[in-house]
């Protein structure tokens, strides 16, 4: 059990390492229905990180970081609809009020013009905004242990671990919204660089990063 929300009278889990579903139950814990369409080809995935329940069109959108692409399917049924193709690796998302896809690259990317932590992607798969260029030291680094993209009403918050700065994006701009001074105390950097390569080689050899 990996994600949990909850939407008007039901409750979805995303399993993203067991079975690999998007599971949908009723208050009472009954279930509705489950989607779990593993593979490579159309409307398959094969490494769900992550979910966004889109309440204008009734649908959730399923993040595939192995295939480079976003799954839709019925909020009601749980049938796959369609699928949008990111052209970019991607660990979270969230919906921005436009619509549009805010993703967290998490420090690795394929394509040099993509090297930011976040890309926003519109409804046309164009990349419309880049955001906080990944320094040198951290490209294709992986140090995340928990959650760092989330939304709270217009507003949406990133941060990172063993990070002192957690950004607002608001209505297209991004600020800093809080800085932590722990001064003498702060982790050096040149443990974080040595812990994230720790971390990104122990993911490559559990086949979960390429």
């Amino acid at each position: 059990m990996s994600i949990i929300k909850q939407h008007d009278n039901e409750i979805f889990i995303l399993d993203t390492k067991n079975t690999k579903k998007l599971f949908c139950f009723s208050l009472e814990g009954n279930l509705k229905w489950e989607f779990g369409s593993i593979g490579k080809g159309p409307l398959e995935y094969n490494r769900p990180t992550d979910f966004v329940i889109n309440k204008a069109k009734d649908a959730i959108h399923i993040l595939d970081n192995s295939g480079y692409k976003i799954i839709t399917v019925d909020l009601k049924t749980g049938i796959a609809l369609n699928e949008f193709n990111l052209n970019c690796y991607a660990l979270e998302m969230v919906l921005t009020d436009t619509g549009d896809f805010l993703v967290n690259t998490s420090n690795l990317f394929d394509n040099k013009h993509l090297n930011y932590k976040l890309l926003c992607i519109d409804s046309s798969q164009a990349v419309i905004s880049k955001n906080l260029r990944i320094p040198k030291n951290q490209e294709k680094k992986q140090y995340q242990t928990s959650r760092s993209l989330a939304k709270f009403g217009n507003n949406i918050f990133f941060t990172e671990t063993l990070n002192d700065t957690i950004y607002r994006i608001k209505a297209d701009t991004l600020t800093r919204a809080y800085y932590i001074d722990f001064k003498k105390i702060k982790y050096p950097e040149k443990l974080i660089i040595k812990y994230s390569y720790q971390k990104t080689k122990k993911l490559q050899k559990k086949g979960l990063l390429y």
